[in-house]
């Protein structure tokens, strides 16, 4: 093991994909069960990709920003493991921003095929256990000690190296991870008084702990493109979802999405845009279409 590392404070997360072990347990073929790691790989594999071939200061300067947002570069580590990841940086702006677009482009990636308006046979075919599961992760996210350690692993019955992080900062966030339900990112003050004003507008107090925060990770949709409408790629498949499941005690985790859906959608076009009116509006008649307007209340936003 490596010693002799000082245990800077680095930004941590600890992100967990939702519904893998129901998936197991629901005897749903391996290949299947694993589309929503093959899903963010190859978004991972994008974002990559793309920041060598266009990096940000290739675009003009009014765009920077917004294409900023879309790579990982501010991922200084990124290991997974299982069906979870953990991520470590040392630039608390960037990584929230890149992070929430990260997890938002893994669920568009595959979620576009169960934007179905009526929704009843994407309904029946995700009833049936035959689809390719767009991934929802739930994470905590933390700014404390951490340092990357050198371990030994056993590999086809052979010794090798692997590295993990270690640290005060990954306790923390394994332990917010489980604090919250749905596909969340949520966080403590000491990470939310690191930020700037922008990136403060992605995030809020979480409704059910005052003490935590959280990523509005759907309103990265809108950017740079401010299309209300937008919010329909991600609702559309949430409420499908929803209703496939609705007999099952998971179905709470695409309940809580539909949830931060509005709430990131209302606050964006309110920070952002001045357009608050406009987005009550559009997500109220959305709601009301759908028959959810007894159970999400729009005044809580």
């Amino acid at each position: 093991m490596k010693t002799g590392q000082k245990d800077t404070p680095k930004i941590v997360a600890f992100i967990d994909l939702l519904g893998t072990k129901d998936r197991y347990n629901n005897d749903i073929p391996i290949d299947e069960a694993l589309t929503p790691i093959d899903s963010y790989n190859t978004i991972l594999s994008q974002k990559l990709n793309e920041y060598l071939i266009n990096p940000p200061d290739t675009y003009e300067e009014e765009l920077q920003e917004s294409a900023k947002m879309r790579y990982v570069d501010s991922f200084d580590y990124f290991l997974p493991a299982s069906d979870s990841i953990f991520l470590m940086s040392r630039d608390c702006n960037s990584f929230i921003k890149q992070l929430g677009n990260f997890v938002l482009d893994s669920f568009i990636l595959t979620a576009g095929y169960y934007r179905n308006s009526k929704g009843k046979s994407k309904i029946e075919e995700i009833s049936d256990g035959h689809c390719w599961y767009p991934p929802l992760f739930r994470g905590g996210i933390a700014y404390d000690s951490a340092r990357l350690v050198d371990i030994i692993k056993i590999v086809n019955g052979g010794p090798s190296k692997t590295e993990v992080l270690a640290g005060k900062a990954i306790c923390n966030a394994v332990k917010l991870e489980t604090m919250i339900k749905g596909p969340r990112l949520v966080f403590e003050r000491t990470v939310y008084d690191r930020l700037d004003d922008n990136t403060r507008e992605y995030c809020r107090t979480t409704p059910e702990k005052p003490d935590l925060y959280e990523i509005l990770w759907p309103a990265f949709i809108y950017s740079p493109n401010k299309d209300i409408d937008e919010m329909r790629q991600l609702l559309i498949p949430a409420l499908n979802f929803w209703k496939a499941y609705n007999h099952k005690d998971y179905s709470s985790q695409y309940f809580n999405f539909i949830e931060l859906i509005v709430a990131s959608t209302i606050q964006f076009f309110d920070k952002k845009c001045q357009l608050k009116s406009l987005a009550i509006k559009k997500v109220s008649e959305w709601l009301s279409n759908n028959e959810l307007q007894h159970k999400i209340e729009i005044k809580n936003y």
